[in-house]
């Protein structure tokens, strides 16, 4: 279960660890989602959709262990989602 900040300027979901709780912020959340997403409507296993998107199978786990995310990578992964509608 992820729990949202409800402070006007929400950056940041929090998600359950054993030790605690962790911030992910909101746009590699949205990110995840979007792999998701692709995954699920491609019929693609995550890690074969991060080897094809970035080159590096684990990207998404990565992402969900609090790697950063640049404006780049966002528009990479969103390139590659859109080109996965053309094929």
């Amino acid at each position: 279960m992820t729990c949202t900040s409800t402070s006007a300027s929400m950056t940041h979901a929090y998600e359950p660890t054993p030790a605690g709780y962790r911030a992910i912020p909101l746009d590699t959340l949205e990110v995840i989602g979007w792999i998701n997403r692709a995954c699920h409507d491609h019929g693609i296993p995550v890690t074969s959709f991060c080897r094809r998107a970035m080159g590096d199978p684990r990207f998404y786990s990565d992402l969900m262990n609090g790697r950063s995310l640049r404006p780049a990578t966002r528009a990479k992964i969103a390139s590659f989602i859109a080109s996965l509608g053309e094929a």
